[in-house]
């Protein structure tokens, strides 16, 4: 009930975006159509996903290939340059990667990519284009560094740089979360009401502690910094990992096998996601990799991002295409 396609879209500054368009054809009740096509109570017709991470054309990000991504950049300014681009778009939002690992995984294709300066780490024989003898150019990966493992897919996922989403947090290690994909939509401020606290089934807020290892509990959360192997997190207090840790993707469902890092900082008043790893983290990289432990005003030259656009009436952007 999801069809995907490569396009190409015009925002409302005129300049093409390549995109990667996943349509909902099924129910339009909130109920039946996933949690990525839901926004604020609707579901919408489509969800298009930057193919590349952005790059920085007279402060406007884009998806185009053969560009450097835009790094050293917070999550506050991302987020406001990806709304300049016109109605709908937004910075990627947590619930949007966390359907794109789930459909990597449902196809079996889970993405390689840049995590030892330009090579894949765990494929050697893969290499991209590096402008900087670390990071890669956009659009001229293997086809194999994206989702799907097809030239209509999303690349970037595992490696090269961390990427920032928005709509999933820790507060001194609390985790939140905004619902659905209404942080597509909604303010996503730290001061913002559409902050909901992950609980377990019976009510316990949850937390993610750092300081010694990375453990999930429904106790307060020990202050400190932290990473690990997925394989190595630990639960304390509780039977199991509760499910909503799994509906948010930070973890995996088969995380017991898996090296992508998790780095937690449970002190911070609030932690702000990047996600995939970067061009240097080898052994530990993934595209389920998640570094919770900066806060929302922190840049670096290892965090880009993309934007995505949600698209209630497929009949809004049919002027706007310009090619697929």
């Amino acid at each position: 009930m999801v069809r995907r396609q490569k396009l190409i879209i015009k925002d409302e500054n005129g300049v093409p975006n390549y995109m990667a368009a996943f349509s909902w054809t099924g129910s339009k009740d909130p109920e039946q159509a996933p949690p990525m096509f839901v926004v604020c109570g609707e579901v919408v017709d489509a969800i298009l996903i930057s193919q590349f991470h952005n790059t920085n054309i007279q402060g406007i990000p884009y998806s185009l290939p053969y560009r450097e991504p835009w790094t050293q950049i917070d999550q506050d300014s991302a987020a406001r340059a990806c709304r300049e681009k016109g109605e709908g778009w937004h910075l990627l939002t947590n619930t949007e990667y966390a359907y794109l690992l789930a459909e990597s995984r449902d196809l079996g294709t889970e993405p390689h990519g840049n995590t030892n300066c330009g090579r894949d780490y765990d494929h050697p024989e893969e290499k991209g284009v590096t402008y900087d003898g670390r990071r890669t150019l956009t659009g001229l990966d293997p086809v194999t560094w994206s989702h799907d493992h097809t030239e209509g897919g999303i690349y970037g996922l595992k490696g090269n740089v961390w990427e920032m989403v928005t709509g999933l947090r820790l507060q001194k290690g609390r985790v939140e979360y905004i619902p659905n994909n209404d942080a597509a939509a909604v303010n996503t401020a730290r001061e913002s009401a559409a902050w909901q606290q992950a609980e377990t089934e019976d009510g316990k807020p949850i937390y993610l502690s750092g300081g010694n290892g990375v453990v999930i509990t429904t106790g307060q959360a020990e202050e400190g910094w932290d990473g690990v192997h997925m394989r190595d997190i630990r639960v304390d207090g509780l039977e199991s990992i509760p499910q909503i840790i799994f509906d948010l993707a930070i973890l995996p469902p088969d995380y017991r096998e898996r090296k992508d890092g998790i780095y937690v900082d449970s002190e911070l008043a609030e932690a702000v996601p990047f996600r995939g790893s970067g061009f240097y983290h080898t052994s530990g990289a993934g595209a389920s990799a998640v570094s919770l432990d900066a806060p929302r005003s922190g840049v670096s030259v290892h965090i880009g991002f993309r934007s995505a656009l949600y698209v209630k009436d497929w009949k809004q952007i049919t002027d706007k295409l310009i090619g697929a």
